[in-house]
């Protein structure tokens, strides 16, 4: 179906977003004869088969064998892939470190269309974070969890968006930290409420012990937001410490409890340095820039291909 596409409509160029289209695109590519870009955010295998026995094991089907599948996929997705395009410079130099040197390796970073985050003036900074992701185990809830703990005496609510494998372990971690009444999980939420919710909140909590680029560092800077990220690439790379957010170690719940509750107590300086983000959005991660940027990468792959 995908090369009678390509060839009814004319197509120049396929590109393949994530690994899972990654062996239909090739496929594709190769009998039409059109050159592929494949985008990949990410490279869990640059920390071996730990990520994938880790990955298995919060779906509660730990197997060395699915693992090791899920290991081989990510470097055979790697290897068909001539062209790459990623959103960090780690996840480029993941992906020379893990053994691909011959490959045409092009970073352009994730950015935002603020035509979708309408109503940044008079926003609120209310006593409540808001943690945005997939409830997986890198995400690394738990150190929120425990800072709240570390905190349970002040007025601070944290809000979870997201939904994923780790969610009913993290629910009852709250549990037995006793700490229930401040947390609430909303799992997914329309893009119209998520807009609501940082509207509101102090600040935004990305604790990410692995992470491709952090997209929603970009919606907490849309709403003049600071964001408190870990001390792990590239998240700290694109968050400058104490300009327009902070930059925490992800296995100290004290020290980022002493972060949020700054924030929440100095509402002036959370204002100050969550504008400082929306200053560095819009000079970097613009959607107008990024389709220049792919434009011209989408012209270069087609020249080259003729």
């Amino acid at each position: 179906h995908g090369v009678k596409i390509v060839r009814k409509r004319s197509v120049n160029l396929i590109h393949a977003n994530s690994y899972s289209p990654i062996l239909a695109g090739w496929l594709i590519s190769k009998i039409t004869k059109r050159p592929l870009l494949v985008t990949i955010h990410d490279v869990g295998s640059i920390h071996g088969m730990i990520f994938w026995e880790r990955w298995m094991r919060q779906f509660g089907r730990l197997s060395t064998l699915k693992a090791l599948i899920g290991y081989a996929f990510e470097l055979l997705s790697i290897k068909l892939s001539k062209n790459i395009h990623t959103v960090s410079e780690t996840s480029k130099k993941d992906i020379l470190q893990i053994g691909f040197k011959n490959k045409n390796i092009y970073v352009i970073p994730n950015s935002l269309d603020l035509r979708l985050y309408p109503g940044n003036d008079n926003v609120k900074y209310e006593n409540e974070i808001v943690f945005i992701g997939r409830l997986v185990f890198y995400k690394n809830l738990e150190v929120v969890l425990k800072a709240l703990k570390c905190m349970s005496s002040q007025d601070v609510k944290l809000t979870v968006i997201g939904d994923g494998p780790m969610k009913k372990h993290w629910q009852k971690l709250a549990k037995d930290l006793g700490i229930t009444d401040k947390v609430e999980f909303k799992g997914y939420v329309p893009h119209e409420e998520k807009i609501k919710i940082l509207r509101r909140a102090s600040a935004l909590v990305l604790p990410s012990l692995f992470e491709g680029f952090g997209i929603v560092i970009l919606e907490a800077w849309a709403y003049k937001k600071p964001v408190i990220v870990a001390n792990t690439p590239p998240l700290n790379r694109i968050v400058e410490h104490g300009k327009n957010g902070f930059i925490i170690d992800p296995f100290k719940p004290e020290e980022l409890s002493a972060y949020i509750l700054l924030l929440i107590n100095d509402k002036e300086r959370a204002k100050i340095i969550g504008l400082n983000g929306y200053k560095k959005l819009m000079e970097r991660y613009t959607i107008t820039d990024w389709i220049v940027k792919f434009e011209k990468l989408y012209k270069k792959l087609i020249a080259e291909n003729t």
